[in-house]
């Protein structure tokens, strides 16, 4: 469970999770278990969060407007690197796009309020500025433009049309 330790006493350590809860967890768990300490001592945090784009997506643009989210985060802890990494996956066989966000939250308390601040305002920018159409609106893209060819084809051969006239045996 990631947490805070906020108290080691001698038979149990206490931790406050990110849900600030706190949990008393027995010292002999603690030294069997693998631990990981991610900052280090410090209070800064690393975080990775995903966007998931379809195949279509316009990643330059949209990259431009993550990291821009990013930066304008009141949590995002400033002297630390951010970097936006991009890769194609199968997501129950559908290709889409991984973008995946790594950036440091400058306490690691507001861990879940950063991560909370990049996804709704990234959301909320690529709809604003018109980033993502809906599947159904390339798929009556596509509908107009078939319908348009069809047409277009269908008028050239109209236009073209040289009706043949009845023969005429000298009968009448």
């Amino acid at each position: 469970t990631p947490g805070e330790v906020v108290k080691i006493g001698l038979r149990s350590t206490k931790m406050m999770t990110l849900d600030n809860e706190v949990i008393t967890v027995p010292n002999s768990q603690l030294l069997q278990a693998v631990l990981a300490n991610v900052n280090a001592g410090t209070v800064d945090s690393p975080i990775t969060t995903h966007v998931y784009l379809p195949p279509h997506a316009n990643i330059n643009r949209i990259e431009r407007v993550v990291r821009e989210v990013v930066l304008t985060s009141k949590a995002l802890c400033r002297n630390k690197p951010l970097s936006i990494m991009v890769k194609e996956i199968n997501q129950d066989g559908q290709m889409m796009i991984d973008m995946a966000i790594h950036a440091y939250v400058f306490d690691v308390r507001f861990e879940e309020t950063f991560l909370t601040d990049i996804t709704r305002r990234t959301k909320q920018a690529i709809f604003d500025k018109g980033l993502l159409v809906e599947e159904a609106e390339i798929f009556d893209q596509r509908v107009d433009a078939n319908l348009a060819d069809t047409l277009i084809g269908l008028s050239k051969r109209f236009a073209d049309y040289q009706p043949s006239l009845p023969h005429h045996n000298g009968h009448s």
